[in-house]
């Protein structure tokens, strides 16, 4: 006996979490939580909370402190639904690209030890890969750069002036 079709197949895009399938979304919720999403948005949130608040305390029109309290106490008020808003969101995004049956494949994964190892590297490999193939990158574009116009002086094509 084969697999439901839902499971079979990605389901259509929904617009909302009630859009989805129960199954869909309780196996796709599970795999968020073994991924930690939530954990991990909210310390983007404090991250991006901290550098604006360094800006408004060091910045050229420096805040008065209780103003800077006051814009601290309603973030943090609305965090949760914040949260709640982007769960929801990456549940609908996991749902249109996954089957119920590969969400849960993922989902077992990141719930061994493994996984959760692969969850807390992968982010910081990902950045020092990506800073990596910046630095190559820029190194090779210098390199290719310069040997593009050695050719071009070399074979007299004149090149417009700024």
């Amino acid at each position: 006996m084969g697999l439901p079709a839902h499971a079979q197949t990605p389901a259509p895009a929904p617009t909302t979490p009630a859009a989805i399938h129960p199954e869909v979304e309780a196996i796709t919720r599970r795999l968020l939580k073994a991924m930690r999403i939530a954990e991990t948005s909210l310390s983007l949130m404090k991250t991006q909370m901290s550098e604006l608040m360094q800006m408004l305390e060091n910045g050229p029109n420096r805040m008065p402190e209780r103003a800077i309290d006051i814009i601290v106490e309603e973030m943090q008020k609305v965090a949760p639904q914040a949260i709640d808003k982007i769960v929801d969101a990456v549940v609908m995004l996991y749902a249109q690209r996954f089957t119920k049956q590969e969400m849960q494949e993922i989902a077992a994964f990141y719930e061994t030890p493994v996984g959760q190892k692969a969850i807390r590297e992968l982010s910081p490999l990902m950045l020092e890969a990506s800073k990596i193939g910046q630095t190559i990158g820029q190194r090779l574009g210098q390199d290719a750069g310069q040997r593009a116009f050695a050719r071009i002086q070399a074979e007299g094509i004149q090149m417009p002036r700024r």
